[in-house]
């Protein structure tokens, strides 16, 4: 069975390039598409590594995982969407305005753009939520044996932290 593309490092195809290129001005590269591609996936993948190593985590849990892939689908959504609003509704600039309304929906590509955007800011806040859910607790059981020792120092920090904004507002008035 082929992978989805999403899941290659060279999602974008040619007719992929060739279609967006069709309604623009600055045509995009289909190899740069594809390192770019690439190379946020690496960044993104490395950076949750790094995030569940710190804490103490050595192999990616399947919920992370799932959420790395949820991201890239959504990253490659994008643009496919993008691809498709312009053809829905291509730029002035590139056809002209002459009769623009009889063929050109931009409501409706704006909506479609605002929707792929949409999953991929979910996508982004889902990934952090599964990391930080993998991440050491902050809650302070009171059956711990340094239970006492953790809360005066939450005490104390907001003690200090208080005394620095009212020293703060006092400038300010």
């Amino acid at each position: 069975m082929k992978p989805q593309p999403y899941n290659t490092d060279t999602p974008y195809t040619a007719e992929d390039l060739e279609r967006f290129n069709r309604y623009t001005h600055f045509p995009k590269d289909r190899e740069r598409e594809n390192a770019a591609f690439a190379a946020l996936s690496r960044e993104e993948r490395t950076r949750a590594v790094e995030t569940l190593q710190r804490y103490g985590k050595p192999d990616m849990p399947d919920d992370v995982a799932a959420a790395l892939e949820r991201l890239r689908r959504a990253r490659y959504q994008v643009f496919m969407t993008s691809i498709r609003s312009r053809e829905i509704a291509p730029p002035w600039s590139v056809v002209g305005p002459a009769r623009y309304s009889e063929h050109a929906n931009p409501d409706r590509a704006h909506r479609m753009l605002g929707r792929a955007y949409e999953e991929y800011n979910n996508a982004r806040a889902a990934l952090e939520h599964r990391l930080r859910r993998h991440g050491p607790t902050q809650v302070i059981r009171s059956d711990q044996a340094t239970a006492v020792e953790l809360l005066e120092a939450r005490i104390g920090a907001a003690q200090r932290h208080h005394e620095n904004m009212k020293r703060a507002n006092a400038i300010i008035r």
